[in-house]
């Protein structure tokens, strides 16, 4: 889903482990049940599978995967997508707690 890919690839950008990334996504998979009917007819009107509004097992290893295959990882494929190195570091000023 999108919204659980932006927040891989911002989590991603913070350094955060990929067992923590995975945790917090399966979590989210409760909050997806209330509405749950209808966003599958909303995906299957668009010619989705049902799995796209859930929080597919694997989506984050097959994310991190891709990510590093292709691109050495998420700054490479922020960075090919027009994000700048600085940006990105302005993301962990803003969103990481100092020490």
């Amino acid at each position: 889903d999108r919204t659980g890919l932006v927040v891989v690839l911002v989590l991603l950008v913070l350094g955060v482990e990929r067992e923590a990334i995975e945790a917090d996504y399966r979590a989210s998979e409760g909050q997806l049940w209330a509405g749950r009917e209808e966003r599958v007819e909303e995906a299957r009107a668009m010619g989705l599978d049902e799995g796209f509004v859930g929080c597919e097992e694997g989506f984050v290893g097959g994310v991190m995967g891709w990510l590093e295959e292709r691109w050495g990882g998420v700054e490479g494929y922020l960075g090919h997508c027009g994000v700048e190195r600085e940006e990105m570091e302005g993301v962990r000023r803003v969103l990481l707690a100092s020490s």
